[in-house]
């Protein structure tokens, strides 16, 4: 049980880790295009992303698959500013013309954002979450020892950061609701918006991981 607890709390502190906080960024990008009335069809984006990184997370840790980490950490903000770029073209397609926002967009005045949702969508996302569990993975094998049985650790970890990811959902989703209420974003501009700050956010990240990976070798 002590072993559970400790491997919670270290996936939960990993992911909520304001100093390594790409992944924040990611959970982030997602939110931008959701408002809390909308806050289920985001709730099946993330459920993706969890799948996605915990099969990684599962096949990383047992060694199954082994990667490259300073190409995993530069893909980390690479998902993070195309999930913003996403965001920002399907937010300029639903403003362009009526005809466009009825043919490509789940959309109601009264459900908040217009949000794109097809099959496709969730592919990528399973891909990003991939991507996130390969580099959760390196910590989590940092703190295990080569004895150590893998499906406790691996269970507890991945739970801790479902709580965290959780978290930061809700936080994100208040500060849309708050934006709209009461600094008076529309419901137009607003993913634009946190869109484009999350980007300028990210390019450092993608700049020094980015020569990390190409030049420092």
């Amino acid at each position: 049980m002590n072993d559970f607890i400790f491997f919670f709390k270290q996936g939960l502190s990993h992911i909520s880790d304001l100093g390594a906080y790409d992944h924040i960024l990611f959970i982030a990008a997602l939110a931008a295009a959701y408002h809390i009335k909308n806050g289920k069809k985001l709730l099946l984006l993330v459920t993706a992303f969890t799948i996605g990184h915990s099969i990684a997370l599962a096949l990383a840790t047992l060694k199954i698959v082994r990667v490259n980490s300073s190409l995993i950490e530069f893909l980390i903000p690479v998902t993070i500013i195309a999930t913003c770029v996403t965001t920002i073209i399907q937010q300029i397609k639903s403003n362009s013309s009526p005809a466009e926002k009825t043919k490509i967009l789940d959309y109601s005045e009264k459900e908040g954002f217009p949000v794109e949702q097809n099959s496709f969508n969730y592919v990528i996302i399973i891909g990003f979450g991939i991507i996130h569990g390969l580099g959760f993975s390196n910590y989590l094998r940092f703190i295990l020892s080569e004895s150590e049985s893998i499906f406790t650790p691996l269970l507890a970890f991945n739970l801790g950061l479902e709580l965290g990811q959780i978290f930061i959902l809700t936080i994100a989703l208040i500060i849309n609701f708050v934006l709209l209420s009461y600094f008076k974003f529309s419901q137009k501009s607003l993913p634009i918006f946190l869109s484009i700050l999350i980007i300028t956010i990210s390019i450092p990240i993608l700049l020094e991981t980015g020569n990390a990976l190409f030049f420092e070798r």
